[in-house]
């Protein structure tokens, strides 16, 4: 009986999760380039923007840590 009990509030804190993974900035930058790649009809660049958006919504925090390591990079360098 406890072995259920515990698997119920497992769930739920899954079931959380997967709502703030939706609402995350990554997800929805990602979702915004996805779409602005989907409907420019301007080839290559289409195709980028749209491969960008998914890397941008399953790597923004990496992404973001690159950046804001780069921009400190370039603040001491100056």
């Amino acid at each position: 009986m406890k072995v259920i009990v515990l698997f119920r509030k497992n769930s739920n804190r899954s079931k959380k999760n997967k709502i703030e993974d939706l609402s995350d900035h990554g997800f929805v930058i990602g979702i915004i380039l996805v779409f602005v790649g989907l409907f420019l009809d301007l080839g290559a660049f289409s195709a980028g923007v749209t491969i960008l958006g998914f890397l941008t919504m399953f790597f923004y925090d990496d992404l973001k840590k690159t950046f804001w390591t780069i921009k400190k990079d370039f603040k001491e360098e100056g």
